[in-house]
């Protein structure tokens, strides 16, 4: 399947800083709010490895809030699964020049075929929290949404998980209360085409 990145960022940005000349994908920088700078790609199967090691990088409560169980490291096939992309969704990735081969972070949306919804994940490496990455992300994936037919999106999050409710409702969420878990919270965009996109 191939990733939709159509959004005019994606398509009239360069192809230029990459770490190595085999990296020949698109990237967009992004800066945290310390001034360092990142960069997010497009997700492929050879990031396999890498995501497991930032998955190991997370704390306990992280991986819970993830994955909403205890699991203590990705299996070889369970990180090739995150890395492999479906149909109808998009899924990308936070690198650095400073940690070459490194995954730091991620996002996917997962649409339905043919439908115009799509469900959000985020994930990040907990010693990069609090940088302003993960809304980042999040904003992202709501600019590349429309390029998908998607018009509505939504993810679960833990009830505990305030730092990611406060950022999606930054971004324009809604929460509520899953009826079918009462564990968990229901976060839902719509896209609201009379208003300019979230970013330049």
């Amino acid at each position: 399947s191939t990733i939709i990145l159509s959004t005019r960022r994606w398509s009239t940005m360069t192809h230029t800083e990459r770490p190595s000349a085999a990296d020949d994908v698109p990237r967009l920088p992004i800066v945290d709010r310390y001034g360092f700078k990142y960069w997010l790609r497009p997700i492929h199967p050879e990031d396999a490895p890498a995501l497991q090691r930032a998955y190991a990088r997370m704390t306990p409560d992280d991986r819970h809030a993830r994955l909403f169980a205890s699991i203590p490291a990705l299996t070889d096939q369970a990180a090739l699964d995150f890395c492999t992309v479906g149909e109808n969704e998009t899924c990308l990735v936070l690198v650095s020049d400073g940690e070459p081969g490194e995954v730091l972070g991620g996002g996917r949306l997962m649409g339905t075929v043919g439908g115009a919804s799509a469900e959000f994940a985020i994930s990040m490496r907990s010693d990069l929290k609090g940088r302003g990455l993960g809304k980042a992300l999040l904003q992202e994936l709501l600019e590349l949404a429309p390029s998908m037919g998607v018009k509505r999106v939504w993810g679960s999050v833990l009830a505990t998980n305030t730092a990611m409710k406060l950022v999606a409702e930054r971004l324009g969420f809604e929460a509520k209360r899953d009826p079918d878990d009462f564990r968990l919270l229901k976060l839902e965009w719509q896209l609201d085409e009379s208003q300019k996109p979230l970013a330049d």
